[in-house]
Protein backbone atom coordinates (compact mmCIF):
# COMPACT_ATOMS: atom_id res chain seq x y z
CA UNK A 1 0.00 0.00 0.00
CA UNK A 2 1.12 2.98 -1.07
CA UNK A 3 -0.05 6.25 0.11
CA UNK A 4 0.43 10.10 -1.25
CA UNK A 5 -0.21 13.03 0.94
CA UNK A 6 -1.34 16.20 -1.00
CA UNK A 7 -0.77 19.22 1.64
CA UNK A 8 -0.67 23.17 0.82
CA UNK A 9 0.62 23.45 3.98
CA UNK A 10 3.62 22.50 5.16
CA UNK A 11 7.25 23.88 7.30
CA UNK A 12 9.61 25.35 5.37
CA UNK A 13 12.44 27.93 5.91
CA UNK A 14 10.05 30.64 4.79
CA UNK A 15 6.95 28.96 7.07
CA UNK A 16 8.76 27.04 9.88
CA UNK A 17 5.33 26.67 11.42
CA UNK A 18 2.96 26.14 8.84
CA UNK A 19 1.30 22.86 8.86
CA UNK A 20 3.20 21.38 11.60
CA UNK A 21 0.29 19.08 12.69
CA UNK A 22 0.51 17.91 8.98
CA UNK A 23 4.06 16.87 9.15
CA UNK A 24 3.56 15.16 12.36
CA UNK A 25 0.94 12.84 11.36
CA UNK A 26 2.89 12.14 8.04
CA UNK A 27 5.83 11.74 10.64
CA UNK A 28 3.27 8.78 12.53
CA UNK A 29 2.23 7.21 9.82
CA UNK A 30 6.05 6.72 8.34
CA UNK A 31 6.90 5.29 12.07
CA UNK A 32 4.53 2.79 11.51
CA UNK A 33 5.30 1.39 8.66
CA UNK A 34 3.35 3.02 5.95
CA UNK A 35 5.30 3.87 2.78
CA UNK A 36 3.99 7.38 2.59
CA UNK A 37 5.30 10.11 0.29
CA UNK A 38 4.57 14.06 0.65
CA UNK A 39 3.79 16.58 -2.21
CA UNK A 40 3.59 19.76 0.02
CA UNK A 41 3.31 23.39 -2.20
CA UNK A 42 1.87 26.77 -1.65
CA UNK A 43 -1.26 27.21 -3.09
CA UNK A 44 -1.15 31.03 -2.42
CA UNK A 45 -5.14 31.62 -3.17
CA UNK A 46 -4.11 31.43 -6.88
CA UNK A 47 -6.43 28.66 -8.84
CA UNK A 48 -3.42 29.32 -10.85
CA UNK A 49 -0.36 27.87 -8.71
CA UNK A 50 -3.19 25.02 -8.04
CA UNK A 51 -3.33 24.32 -12.02
CA UNK A 52 0.74 24.80 -11.88
CA UNK A 53 0.82 22.22 -9.20
CA UNK A 54 -1.45 19.93 -11.19
CA UNK A 55 0.67 19.22 -13.59
CA UNK A 56 3.93 18.94 -11.58
CA UNK A 57 2.52 16.19 -9.06
CA UNK A 58 2.59 13.85 -12.60
CA UNK A 59 5.83 13.08 -12.26
CA UNK A 60 5.46 12.18 -8.61
CA UNK A 61 2.79 9.62 -9.45
CA UNK A 62 4.66 8.35 -12.18
CA UNK A 63 7.80 7.59 -9.87
CA UNK A 64 5.74 6.66 -6.76
CA UNK A 65 2.63 4.78 -8.36
CA UNK A 66 0.05 5.50 -5.33
CA UNK A 67 -2.76 3.62 -4.41
CA UNK A 68 -4.15 6.19 -2.24
CA UNK A 69 -4.16 10.03 -2.29
CA UNK A 70 -4.50 11.43 1.12
CA UNK A 71 -5.22 15.27 0.69
CA UNK A 72 -4.83 17.57 3.60
CA UNK A 73 -7.06 20.05 2.70
CA UNK A 74 -9.94 19.79 0.51
CA UNK A 75 -8.47 22.16 -1.83
CA UNK A 76 -5.25 20.00 -2.16
CA UNK A 77 -7.20 17.65 -3.85
CA UNK A 78 -7.74 19.80 -6.83
CA UNK A 79 -4.30 18.62 -7.79
CA UNK A 80 -5.21 14.73 -8.19
CA UNK A 81 -8.66 14.55 -8.98
CA UNK A 82 -9.30 12.01 -11.62
CA UNK A 83 -6.02 10.37 -10.85
CA UNK A 84 -6.55 6.77 -10.55
CA UNK A 85 -6.24 5.60 -7.22
CA UNK A 86 -8.23 6.22 -3.66
CA UNK A 87 -8.93 9.82 -2.58
CA UNK A 88 -9.31 10.54 1.26
CA UNK A 89 -9.64 13.97 2.11
CA UNK A 90 -8.77 16.11 5.52
CA UNK A 91 -11.48 18.34 6.10
CA UNK A 92 -9.52 20.96 8.29
CA UNK A 93 -12.26 24.73 8.86
CA UNK A 94 -11.98 26.83 5.94
CA UNK A 95 -12.66 23.94 3.58
CA UNK A 96 -15.76 23.20 4.96
CA UNK A 97 -16.95 26.59 6.63
CA UNK A 98 -15.55 29.24 4.63
CA UNK A 99 -13.52 32.38 5.45
CA UNK A 100 -14.96 35.66 6.82
CA UNK A 101 -13.93 39.53 7.14
CA UNK A 102 -14.12 41.08 10.21
CA UNK A 103 -17.63 41.79 10.32
CA UNK A 104 -18.65 38.09 9.97
CA UNK A 105 -19.47 38.09 6.49
CA UNK A 106 -18.07 35.30 3.99
CA UNK A 107 -15.51 36.40 2.34
CA UNK A 108 -15.11 35.69 -1.84
CA UNK A 109 -12.01 33.22 -0.98
CA UNK A 110 -14.14 31.97 1.60
CA UNK A 111 -17.32 30.93 -1.24
CA UNK A 112 -14.51 29.27 -3.04
CA UNK A 113 -13.38 27.05 -0.97
CA UNK A 114 -16.57 26.11 0.12
CA UNK A 115 -17.68 25.42 -3.66
CA UNK A 116 -14.39 23.21 -3.81
CA UNK A 117 -14.85 21.54 -0.45
CA UNK A 118 -18.24 20.82 -1.92
CA UNK A 119 -17.31 19.43 -4.97
CA UNK A 120 -14.40 17.47 -3.85
CA UNK A 121 -16.50 15.56 -1.14
CA UNK A 122 -18.84 14.31 -4.36
CA UNK A 123 -15.66 12.40 -5.72
CA UNK A 124 -14.08 11.36 -2.81
CA UNK A 125 -13.68 7.83 -1.20
CA UNK A 126 -13.85 8.96 2.26
CA UNK A 127 -13.79 12.19 4.29
CA UNK A 128 -12.44 12.92 7.21
CA UNK A 129 -13.32 16.04 9.74
CA UNK A 130 -10.63 17.38 12.43
CA UNK A 131 -14.21 18.30 14.80
CA UNK A 132 -17.53 16.64 15.33
CA UNK A 133 -18.68 20.23 14.90
CA UNK A 134 -17.16 20.52 11.00
CA UNK A 135 -20.14 17.67 10.30
CA UNK A 136 -22.83 20.02 10.44
CA UNK A 137 -21.34 22.06 7.68
CA UNK A 138 -21.06 19.43 5.24
CA UNK A 139 -24.48 17.76 5.95
CA UNK A 140 -24.48 16.14 2.79
CA UNK A 141 -21.81 13.76 4.04
CA UNK A 142 -23.22 10.56 6.02
CA UNK A 143 -20.17 8.63 6.63
CA UNK A 144 -17.35 10.81 7.43
CA UNK A 145 -14.91 10.31 9.89
CA UNK A 146 -13.84 12.46 12.75
CA UNK A 147 -9.98 12.12 13.53
CA UNK A 148 -8.80 15.66 15.19
CA UNK A 149 -5.13 17.05 15.10
CA UNK A 150 -3.15 14.71 17.79
CA UNK A 151 -0.34 15.47 19.88
CA UNK A 152 3.19 14.25 21.06
CA UNK A 153 1.89 14.03 24.70
CA UNK A 154 5.51 13.21 25.97
CA UNK A 155 6.70 17.06 24.62
CA UNK A 156 3.98 18.49 26.99
CA UNK A 157 4.42 16.13 29.90
CA UNK A 158 8.27 17.07 29.96
CA UNK A 159 7.37 21.19 29.82
CA UNK A 160 5.16 20.09 32.65
CA UNK A 161 8.02 19.40 34.65
CA UNK A 162 8.69 23.08 35.39
CA UNK A 163 6.04 24.83 37.65
CA UNK A 164 4.49 28.26 35.89
CA UNK A 165 6.60 30.34 38.04
CA UNK A 166 10.14 28.81 37.33
CA UNK A 167 9.15 29.41 33.67
CA UNK A 168 7.98 32.71 33.88
CA UNK A 169 11.33 33.52 35.17
CA UNK A 170 13.05 31.72 32.44
CA UNK A 171 10.88 34.15 30.09
CA UNK A 172 11.92 37.20 32.32
CA UNK A 173 8.29 37.40 32.43
CA UNK A 174 6.68 40.87 34.70
CA UNK A 175 3.79 40.01 37.61
CA UNK A 176 0.85 40.43 36.56
CA UNK A 177 -2.14 38.06 35.21
CA UNK A 178 -0.88 37.24 31.70
CA UNK A 179 -3.33 36.41 29.04
CA UNK A 180 -1.77 34.61 25.91
CA UNK A 181 -3.05 35.67 22.65
CA UNK A 182 -1.26 32.83 20.50
CA UNK A 183 -2.09 34.00 16.70
CA UNK A 184 -1.66 36.85 14.64
CA UNK A 185 -2.63 40.64 15.42
CA UNK A 186 -2.87 41.45 12.32
CA UNK A 187 -5.72 38.20 10.51
CA UNK A 188 -9.15 39.47 10.86
CA UNK A 189 -10.23 36.27 11.42
CA UNK A 190 -8.54 35.80 14.83
CA UNK A 191 -10.34 38.82 15.91
CA UNK A 192 -7.45 40.42 18.36
CA UNK A 193 -9.47 43.55 18.51
CA UNK A 194 -12.13 41.69 20.80
CA UNK A 195 -9.19 41.02 23.23
CA UNK A 196 -8.51 44.71 23.48
CA UNK A 197 -12.00 45.76 23.67
CA UNK A 198 -12.44 43.20 26.60
CA UNK A 199 -9.66 44.70 28.63
CA UNK A 200 -10.55 47.86 28.13
CA UNK A 201 -14.03 46.84 29.51
CA UNK A 202 -12.39 46.12 32.91
CA UNK A 203 -12.69 48.13 35.73
CA UNK A 204 -9.88 50.40 35.81
CA UNK A 205 -9.22 49.37 39.82
CA UNK A 206 -8.39 45.55 38.34
CA UNK A 207 -6.85 46.70 35.04
CA UNK A 208 -3.46 47.41 35.70
CA UNK A 209 -3.11 43.58 37.17
CA UNK A 210 -4.10 42.10 33.58
CA UNK A 211 -1.85 41.97 30.52
CA UNK A 212 -1.88 40.45 26.88
CA UNK A 213 1.38 38.73 25.61
CA UNK A 214 0.95 38.25 21.80
CA UNK A 215 2.93 35.66 19.71
CA UNK A 216 3.14 34.86 16.58
CA UNK A 217 6.06 33.77 14.40
CA UNK A 218 8.07 32.46 16.57
CA UNK A 219 9.23 28.56 17.17
CA UNK A 220 6.40 26.01 18.31
CA UNK A 221 8.60 25.42 21.13
CA UNK A 222 8.91 29.13 21.95
CA UNK A 223 5.10 28.83 22.08
CA UNK A 224 4.86 26.22 23.99
CA UNK A 225 6.66 27.75 27.17
CA UNK A 226 4.79 31.11 26.35
CA UNK A 227 1.98 28.60 27.15
CA UNK A 228 3.02 26.91 30.13
CA UNK A 229 4.03 30.13 31.97
CA UNK A 230 0.29 32.18 31.14
CA UNK A 231 -1.92 32.19 33.50
CA UNK A 232 -4.29 31.86 31.14
CA UNK A 233 -5.00 31.74 27.06
CA UNK A 234 -8.06 33.66 25.04
CA UNK A 235 -8.84 32.64 21.79
CA UNK A 236 -11.27 35.25 20.12
CA UNK A 237 -11.67 33.37 16.34
CA UNK A 238 -14.33 34.54 14.40
CA UNK A 239 -14.16 30.86 12.52
CA UNK A 240 -12.16 27.75 13.95
CA UNK A 241 -12.25 23.82 13.19
CA UNK A 242 -10.44 22.58 15.51
CA UNK A 243 -8.01 25.15 16.97
CA UNK A 244 -4.35 23.05 18.18
CA UNK A 245 -4.01 25.65 20.53
CA UNK A 246 -6.60 24.46 22.74
CA UNK A 247 -5.45 21.08 22.77
CA UNK A 248 -1.70 22.11 23.38
CA UNK A 249 -3.18 24.78 26.11
CA UNK A 250 -5.00 21.72 27.83
CA UNK A 251 -2.02 19.46 27.60
CA UNK A 252 -0.02 22.14 29.31
CA UNK A 253 -2.95 22.56 31.98
CA UNK A 254 -3.22 26.53 30.93
CA UNK A 255 -6.78 27.58 31.49
CA UNK A 256 -8.84 29.13 28.80
CA UNK A 257 -11.11 31.79 27.95
CA UNK A 258 -12.57 30.99 24.62
CA UNK A 259 -15.84 32.43 22.58
CA UNK A 260 -18.23 29.51 21.07
CA UNK A 261 -15.73 28.73 17.99
CA UNK A 262 -15.36 25.29 16.39
CA UNK A 263 -14.90 22.38 18.57
CA UNK A 264 -14.00 24.43 21.65
CA UNK A 265 -17.16 24.24 23.46
CA UNK A 266 -17.40 20.35 23.38
CA UNK A 267 -13.59 20.46 24.77
CA UNK A 268 -13.61 22.60 27.61
CA UNK A 269 -17.64 23.71 28.27
CA UNK A 270 -17.09 21.04 31.09
CA UNK A 271 -13.57 22.10 32.16
CA UNK A 272 -13.55 23.91 35.82
CA UNK A 273 -11.58 27.09 35.35
CA UNK A 274 -11.60 27.32 32.15
CA UNK A 275 -14.31 29.61 30.37
CA UNK A 276 -16.55 29.75 27.27
CA UNK A 277 -18.65 32.80 26.77
CA UNK A 278 -21.84 33.11 24.62
CA UNK A 279 -21.42 35.47 22.07
CA UNK A 280 -18.74 37.96 21.45
CA UNK A 281 -19.15 40.61 23.88
CA UNK A 282 -16.31 42.24 25.53
CA UNK A 283 -17.64 43.06 28.88
CA UNK A 284 -18.80 39.08 29.04
CA UNK A 285 -15.27 38.72 28.03
CA UNK A 286 -13.58 40.97 30.56
CA UNK A 287 -15.76 39.07 33.44
CA UNK A 288 -14.63 35.99 32.50
CA UNK A 289 -10.97 37.35 33.07
CA UNK A 290 -11.74 38.25 36.43
CA UNK A 291 -13.42 35.19 36.84
CA UNK A 292 -9.66 33.09 35.74
CA UNK A 293 -7.99 35.69 37.79
CA UNK A 294 -9.74 34.53 41.15
CA UNK A 295 -10.34 30.88 40.35
CA UNK A 296 -8.40 28.87 42.44
CA UNK A 297 -5.98 26.22 40.15
CA UNK A 298 -4.58 24.45 42.77
CA UNK A 299 -6.61 21.56 41.68
CA UNK A 300 -6.84 22.20 37.69
CA UNK A 301 -6.14 19.45 35.63
CA UNK A 302 -6.95 19.56 31.98
CA UNK A 303 -3.88 16.92 30.70
CA UNK A 304 -6.04 14.26 31.41
CA UNK A 305 -8.83 15.10 29.15
CA UNK A 306 -6.26 15.00 26.22
CA UNK A 307 -5.44 11.50 26.56
CA UNK A 308 -7.36 10.56 23.64
CA UNK A 309 -5.68 12.77 21.49
CA UNK A 310 -2.29 10.98 21.26
CA UNK A 311 -1.12 11.67 17.56
CA UNK A 312 -0.12 7.07 17.80
CA UNK A 313 -3.63 6.28 18.89
CA UNK A 314 -4.76 8.45 16.00
CA UNK A 315 -2.35 7.44 13.60
CA UNK A 316 -3.96 3.50 14.30
CA UNK A 317 -6.89 4.81 13.48
CA UNK A 318 -5.76 6.40 10.45
CA UNK A 319 -3.92 3.24 9.12
CA UNK A 320 -7.47 1.24 9.53
CA UNK A 321 -9.27 3.47 7.02
CA UNK A 322 -6.02 3.45 4.61
CA UNK A 323 -6.56 -0.59 4.83
CA UNK A 324 -10.19 -0.57 4.86
CA UNK A 325 -10.29 1.71 0.91
CA UNK A 326 -7.85 -1.18 -0.01
CA UNK A 327 -9.75 -4.23 0.75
Amino acid sequence: MRVLMISSEWPSDEHPNSGLFVKRQFDYLKKNGVNIEIYSFRGGGSLKNYWIHRRKIKSTIKTFKPDIFHAQFAQSALLVVGRKGKLVVTYRGDDAQGIVNEKGVQTKKGLILMLIGKIVSTVSDKIIVVSKHLLKKIPWISDASVIPSGLELYRYDKLLKSDRASMREKLGIPPGFMILFPNSTSNPNKNYQLVEQALASVAINERKDFFVKTIFGQSHEELLQYMRASDCMILTSLREGSPNVIKEAMALNTPIISVPVGDVPERISKLKGSFVSQGYDPQELANLMIKAKEFDYSEYNSRELVSLLDEQKLTEGLIDIYHSLMN
